[in-house]
């Protein structure tokens, strides 16, 4: 289901899925920007409503290998609702660690800022650091619900600088579970809740909300020089 579809059914979904507990898969397309489709069929409030809901596990892959891996894992392994968000676009970023359900995934080691991410914005984040040419730890955190805390906490603690970059708002979204595990303010780079994102390509739409990777290289420059 698209993802500005699925927002029809929150009610739906709470009542007959989550606070029974049932065993359902939630294939959430169109998560994110999707470009010329217009305004009202961005995906950018599936992360927050979905972590909002009881006993819902919340899946973010980055490439097409690790999507098939939640796939067959929500299908054949897990024992409860659960949703996979993943955009219109191809999913991009090259194959790391295989798929663990509630492990996070350092696809760079670094020690002067951590930046968690995950979904379609892995790729992003990877040009970003290249770009700022800082020395970054990369977390591709994979399940947003449950979140890897031993991992977010064990990076925290050796750089003590945390951006989050996600595809979709950012108040109660991916930045809003790091910030509540790390119990300190993090720098969060998505969307304005209270904006609504107009029509345009996503490469000119990342551009404009400051969202793309250069955007992002300038805002963890600023982190690492403690700006």
């Amino acid at each position: 289901v698209y993802s500005s579809f699925m927002q029809r059914a929150y009610d739906n979904i709470v009542h007959d899925v989550a606070m029974r507990n049932l065993h359902v898969v939630f294939a959430v397309d169109r998560a994110g920007l999707v470009g010329e489709d217009g305004e009202s069929h961005h995906g950018l409030l599936d992360m927050a409503y979905f972590l909002s809901m009881p006993n819902v596990a919340v899946l973010s892959p980055s490439n097409n290998e690790i999507l098939k891996q939640m796939i067959q894992f929500a299908v054949n392994d897990y024992n409860g609702p659960v949703a996979i968000r993943y955009p219109r676009s191809v999913l991009g970023c090259e194959k790391y660690d295989d798929f663990v359900f509630g492990k996070g995934c350092v696809i760079q080691q670094g020690k002067d800022i951590t930046v968690v991410t995950s979904g379609s914005c892995v790729k992003k984040v990877l040009d970003a650091v290249k770009i700022a040419q800082v020395d970054a730890e990369i977390i591709d955190i994979r399940t947003i619900k449950p979140i890897d805390k031993e991992l977010l906490l064990q990076s925290y603690n050796k750089t003590k600088r945390i951006v989050t970059v996600e595809d979709g708002v950012v108040f109660g979204g991916l930045g809003s579970v790091v910030e509540n595990v790390i119990g300190s303010k993090v720098t969060k780079v998505g969307y304005d809740n209270d904006t609504i994102v107009t029509h345009g390509s996503i490469n000119d739409l990342e551009k404009h909300y400051k969202t793309d990777a250069k955007s992002i290289a300038d805002i963890i420059l600023k982190e690492v020089n403690g700006n």
